[in-house]
């Protein structure tokens, strides 16, 4: 008897220690690769790991990886068990760790087309909330990273195709191809469902469009700056030209006029990024990838902000200060005035506060 209730004793903590994971499967953060059951199930379950005792842990690995000929795989372990042992996330630490590697291992020249380092970018991208993530691949690709790889530029294109950057979105896969990046058939595959994708999305426009015509709407119509809206992941609003056009003029019959600068050519060079990087240049520098400035408008608003908030220094604190004009205004009644403020200064009562009685009064009055 005591063993069968030892027996389901067992059974309902291994049961209970197999959905474990469920009761915290809302603030499981998920991940590309995808997350073992069984590895939540210890975690939850077991003994909890803090993270000063990572950062520890990070520390003697980070330490022996530079002493390491392969030191990408000792920082690729410890990012695998970060994620499993820290569930829920806990990005900032984890991308100031991703940061150090990168900054560490990341300019040199036998890392800078391995897999494992474009598996650190992503994984830096991902663990920044408030990111420009097109910033990052930028970096990157500036700095000669990642230049050879396939996966990179599709990666880098599925970006810019989800902020509705579509020629972003062929010009980072021609860069693939210029950069001979491998397998080349996975470039091929990315750009071939781009395009048919732009070509499904026209097709329902055009049979959206072609069920209802709004014939008003077919006239051009003036849109007031507030109404327009940026392209790109910036919101950019770029000067469009219709290269099947040449530029107008304000009188007909009058032949456009070339600029003398088409004929001489560009003054200056295009950067092309050829930046070394080391350990004062840092590839992720500090506070890369934030935003600069947020710009709100409020309305009577019963808190306004002042200058010192703000944190802008240089601003000089002047006084209310008086300043008297150099020259007097004519007045013709000026002496009449003078006489009159000269008359009242004699009339004056001067009222003391001193009591005195009626001799002292009557002596005073005697000797006047």
């Amino acid at each position: 008897m005591l063993r069968a209730v030892e027996f389901s004793l067992k059974a309902n903590m291994t049961d209970a220690a197999e959905h474990e994971w469920e009761l915290s499967r809302e603030n499981i953060r998920p991940l590309r690769s995808g997350r073992k059951v069984k590895s939540l199930n210890n975690v939850f379950s077991g003994v909890k790991i803090t993270i000063v005792e990572a950062e520890e842990r990070f520390e003697n690995d980070f330490e022996r990886a530079k002493a390491s000929d392969d030191p990408l795989d000792i920082c690729l372990h410890y990012i695998t068990w970060f994620e499993e042992h820290f569930p829920t996330g806990k990005q900032s630490h984890l991308f100031s760790i991703l940061t150090r590697i990168i900054n560490t291992f990341g300019y040199r020249e036998e890392f800078l087309n391995d897999e494992r380092m474009l598996k650190f970018w992503i994984k830096l991208i991902e663990n920044k909330s408030d990111a420009n993530v097109d910033a990052f691949f930028e970096r990157a690709y500036l700095a000669g990273c990642c230049r050879r790889l396939a996966k990179f530029y599709v990666r880098w294109a599925e970006i810019r195709e989800n902020s509705h950057d579509i020629n972003g979105a062929r010009l980072v896969l021609k860069h693939g191809r210029e950069h001979c990046a491998e397998p080349l058939d996975l470039l091929n595959e990315a750009s071939d469902a781009l395009e048919m994708r732009q070509i499904r999305a026209l097709r329902n426009f055009s049979d959206s469009e072609n069920d209802f015509i709004d014939e008003s709407g077919l006239s051009a119509q003036r849109l007031a700056l507030g109404q327009l809206t940026g392209l790109g992941p910036n919101h950019e609003a770029p000067v469009f030209r219709n290269s099947s056009k040449r530029p107008g003029s304000l009188h007909p019959g009058t032949r456009p006029r070339r600029l003398e600068s088409g004929k001489t050519g560009n003054a200056f060079q295009i950067y092309e990024g050829e930046e070394r990087f080391d350990d004062e240049n840092l590839l992720v520098p500090k506070s890369f990838g934030d935003n600069l400035a947020h710009v709100a408008f409020v309305q009577n608003s019963w808190d306004p902000t002042k200058w010192s908030d703000a944190r802008i220094d240089g601003i000089p604190r002047k006084r209310n200060e008086i300043h008297r004009a150099d020259f007097t205004v004519f007045n013709e009644n000026g002496e009449e005035t003078k006489d009159r403020k000269q008359a009242n200064k004699h009339t004056r009562l001067s009222i003391s506060n001193k009591i005195t009685s009626m001799e002292e009064l009557f002596a005073q009055q005697l000797q006047l």
